[in-house]
């Protein structure tokens, strides 16, 4: 038993391994917001000894913001980590660095554009971010976001894009979300909810 190893959660992270392995992402990504849902409820800091079976899951469905961030946690936690766990993340990472580049710039332009008002612009670019990461429960209510505000400039309902709202707020209310996501759709889901009947 290491500190800060949970068997449970463990085993949550094993099966969304093994879901992605079969070709189930949903349910792959189902057991990983889990996983981290408890390991946010159970520790201050992000468990070492739960972090390489994390960062893989992750990275596989296209999470690369909060793998960072727990690449950087462990990192902050100036622990001397097992020279195979070190080497499994740093192969992890670079597996995936450039699709990690793309979609990061993609999300990142589509944040500044809504910021701006820009919001067809921002659509696009989260619908790129979105391709790479089909996954990603954060691009996926950014996209939501421009989506509203897209419906919300149109006077007749434009059919293809409630469509896309009700796909995306489909996934969105099927996942479990932790608390940084749950407060984000939260402070949408009327307006969504609005938008798709119109």
């Amino acid at each position: 038993m290491q500190n800060g190893f949970d068997f449970d959660i463990f085993e949550t992270l094993v099966e969304s391994r093994i879901a992605f392995l079969e070709n189930h992402r949903s349910e792959s990504k189902k057991a990983l917001e889990e996983a981290q849902i408890k390991i946010e409820q159970q520790f201050s800091q992000f468990p070492v000894s739960l972090a390489a079976e994390s960062l893989k899951s992750m990275l596989d469905l296209g999470d690369f913001e909060d793998a960072i961030k727990v690449r950087k946690a462990i990192k902050e936690q100036d622990v001397e980590l097992d020279s195979n766990i070190q080497n499994s993340m740093s192969r992890a990472f670079e597996k995936v660095s450039a699709k990690q580049e793309e979609y990061i710039g993609h999300n990142k332009d589509g944040i500044l554009k809504f910021k701006e008002g820009k919001y067809r612009d921002s659509y696009a670019s989260f619908s790129e971010a979105k391709l790479i990461s089909p996954m990603n429960i954060g691009v996926t209510l950014n996209l939501l976001q421009s989506i509203v505000k897209l419906l919300e400039m149109t006077h007749k309902p434009d059919v293809s894009l409630q469509q896309e709202c009700r796909e995306h707020y489909r996934y969105i209310t099927n996942m479990p979300l932790r608390k940084v996501h749950q407060q984000k759709f939260e402070s949408m889901k009327l307006d969504v909810e609005r938008l798709m009947s119109k």
